[in-house]
């Protein structure tokens, strides 16, 4: 079979930028995009109690909102706060998560390692008395390579149980023969 000499070349050329993987990108170029995946209670390990049947856990419904937070690591795990002026962060309004097609933090470096951390607040603000999501496991670290496309990454947000307080009050009387709980017992959450 005879090729035609132009269209062999035609078509060497046109595939020449297929099937290479970029060479360099502009510093600064990189992108990450981050879509999270929220986790319900409860944390509590095998063997351990829980009052499952009074006190219900935090559920999707409960985050007010959610905050993204982007750190560079070294070769030791250490972080550093991303980008300028205090880091990159991103905020996301609790009713729009089931809804959110991710996040996406641009102009990073390429061939560098980020740690993106998340926090579920149950009220407005940033204080630790409202946040409900374990800061210990609500975290992705992802290597931005590269490349032009940007790299996806799902960060767990692992919702805490809730915290509970409870008081109980009994007196017993011991009679020959048996007790007697007087009154009955009772048991109260606040």
């Amino acid at each position: 079979m005879k090729i035609n000499g132009m269209a062999a070349v035609l078509a060497v050329a046109s595939l020449a930028g297929c099937g290479g993987v970029p060479t360099g990108m502009v510093a600064g170029s990189a992108v990450l995009q981050v879509v999270p995946g929220v986790t319900d209670g409860p944390m509590l390990a095998a063997g351990q109690f829980g009052a499952r049947a009074v006190v219900k856990n935090y559920t999707k419904a409960n985050i007010n909102h959610l905050t993204l937070k982007v750190f560079t690591v070294d070769g030791k795990g250490n972080e550093t706060p991303a980008g300028a002026s205090g880091g990159l962060s991103a905020d996301l309004v609790g009713s729009s998560l089931a809804k959110t097609s991710g996040v996406k933090f641009a102009h990073l470096a390429a061939n560098t390692r980020y740690r993106v951390r998340a926090f579920a607040y149950k009220a407005s603000g940033v204080a630790t008395a409202d946040l409900i999501s374990d800061p210990k496991s609500s975290l992705v670290d992802v290597t931005v390579g590269n490349d032009d496309r940007p790299t996806m990454a799902t960060i767990p947000v692992k919702l805490i149980d809730v915290v509970f307080d409870g008081l109980a009050t009994s007196s017993v009387s011991i009679v020959d023969g048996g007790y007697l709980p007087t009154p009955a017992a009772t048991i109260s959450f606040q």
